[in-house]
């Protein structure tokens, strides 16, 4: 094999490289979207928990009346009967006040841990592809140069040592 046609076989190699590292790029940048999204989703989850929040601190002010209410009616029907009916009607009053604004939290905290399993494993996945494109893309850019002489170990793989004298290549 001549000179130009070992230039001409570097040549096509290194187009299949850049080739696989553009596909692994454009993949990238697909994932890259996703991820996006989700993070997106993310923050829409953590707002939520935040309206929630000033929902529970709204409900809880709400409350405060209702059971200063059901506190006072207790007082009275102690007064009348007995004092064992008036924790019940606090509690009560105070457990029907709390219920909405719990069951939101609970579905909000669900969705703010399911978006976050989603961002892990696409982060996850996202940083292995990067590490092998750019493993590739060091493999591809320094092999032809070994190829045609010019390795920093100072050997040269040339077609004596390393391909075959009959073949697809000759």
């Amino acid at each position: 094999m001549d000179a130009q046609q070992q230039l001409f076989g570097l040549m096509a190699l290194a187009q299949e490289h850049q080739q696989a590292v553009k596909a692994a790029i454009d993949g990238l940048a697909v994932e890259r979207a996703a991820l996006a999204k989700e993070r997106a989703a993310l923050k829409q989850a953590a707002t939520n928990v935040a309206g929630v929040a000033i929902d529970v601190g709204r409900a809880a002010a709400q409350a405060v009346p209702a059971v200063q209410k059901a506190a006072a009616e207790a007082v009275d029907a102690s007064v009348k009967h007995s004092l064992a009916g008036a924790a019940d009607a606090a509690a009560t009053a105070l457990g029907e006040a709390a219920k909405p604004i719990i069951d939101s939290l609970s579905g909000v905290v669900r969705a703010a841990g399911e978006a976050e399993g989603k961002l892990s494993g696409a982060v996850a996945s996202f940083g292995w592809k990067w590490a092998t494109v750019a493993a590739g893309a060091a493999a591809g850019a320094s092999w032809p140069c070994c190829w045609l002489g010019g390795c920093p170990s100072g050997g040269s793989a040339t077609r004596s040592n390393s391909w075959p004298s009959s073949g697809p290549h000759s």
